[in-house]
């Protein structure tokens, strides 16, 4: 026990600048009494004043308009080296009404797993260090955990089954996390032009434009021999602003956004599973604590339920 206090005391003491010391003690406090006891704090918890806060908020971060002063910043980034540390982690925030942010240790252009688009404090839950990967090749299935890179996966595939006839689809950065990636990033739009395609003129064309675009528009351009051996250049495009025809969650009250306000842009955006995900999220979140600006709410309320047919009236 004397361990745990002695890395408390540490840990806190990076915390005597805010307004309500109170609050920040007692959310160290769950996590310290949550976790093993066999771990120690100070390399898994990571505060503003820790010599690693900034190097592990900056990993992940390739777009510098979501690293500027101005930018809401991580309350705790919390590095878990064990499945208990996150539901430890997820059990204190909710607790203590702090919102969290999972970063799988790969790169995120769009911000959306180190930032908050409010003030409201946040947590980072940096599962890099969760890399696992147990493939089974009788079953042809692999239970991988979310911080291992493509990269990773792919050399246990081919080095492991040693057969063509498994396989893993995704894209071509081996740096990218499992996370990220089945949870929706990776896809872009891209165009690929080579030399016979005027692609030295492109580029040309690229540097006099790329600093005077709007901020919501990123584009990239990568310089690389095709399978053909033919250099090419690839224009990866990114719009990175809201799309006002499907709407936004609102977040300044925190409260569960209902689920006729976020029909109206649901059914545009996710179409006909709309209905059956917003079922599945009762189910499994009716507090609505894992969120986002465009997440899908919780069928909460009885009677919208029975509106729509999806539950039955008791």
């Amino acid at each position: 026990m004397t361990f745990i206090l002695t890395d408390l005391s540490l840990i806190s003491s990076s915390f005597t600048n805010h307004q309500h010391d109170s609050s920040y003690s007692s959310f160290l406090h769950c996590l310290s009494t949550t976790f093993p006891i066999s771990y120690n704090l100070s390399q898994l918890l990571h505060t503003p004043n820790s010599s690693s806060y900034s190097s592990l908020l900056n990993s992940s971060i390739k777009n510098l308009l979501f690293s500027t002063p101005s930018t809401p910043r991580p309350l705790l980034i919390i590095t878990p080296s064990n499945p208990s540390h996150i539901q430890a982690s997820i059990f204190c925030c909710k607790l203590h009404n702090l919102r969290v942010r999972v970063l799988s240790g790969g790169h995120d252009y769009e911000g959306l797993s180190y930032r908050s688009s409010n003030q409201k404090p946040f947590v980072i839950l940096d599962l890099s260090n969760l890399r696992g990967v147990k493939l089974d090749s009788e079953q042809g299935t692999a239970w991988v955990q979310s911080g291992a890179m493509l990269g990773e996966l792919y050399y246990k595939i081919a080095h492991e089954i040693k057969s063509f006839s498994y396989g893993f689809p995704a894209g071509i950065c081996p740096t990218v996390a499992v996370g990220g990636h089945l949870s929706g990033g990776g896809f872009v739009f891209t165009i690929h032009k080579t030399l016979s395609q005027n692609a030295v003129d492109l580029v040309n064309h690229w540097q006099d434009i790329a600093h005077r675009l709007p901020e919501d528009l990123f584009i990239r351009v990568i310089i690389q021999r095709n399978e053909m051996g033919e250099v090419e250049a690839l224009f990866n495009s990114l719009f990175l602003g809201g799309d006002l025809d499907l709407g936004l969650n609102e977040e300044e009250d925190w409260g569960i956004t209902s689920y006729s306000s976020a029909r109206v842009w649901g059914m545009k955006y996710f179409k006909g599973n709309f209905e059956r995900l917003a079922t599945v999220k009762r189910r499994v979140d009716p507090g609505d604590f894992f969120r986002s600006e465009q997440s899908i709410p919780p069928l909460v309320l009885e009677m919208e339920g029975e509106e729509h047919g999806l539950v039955e009236s008791s």
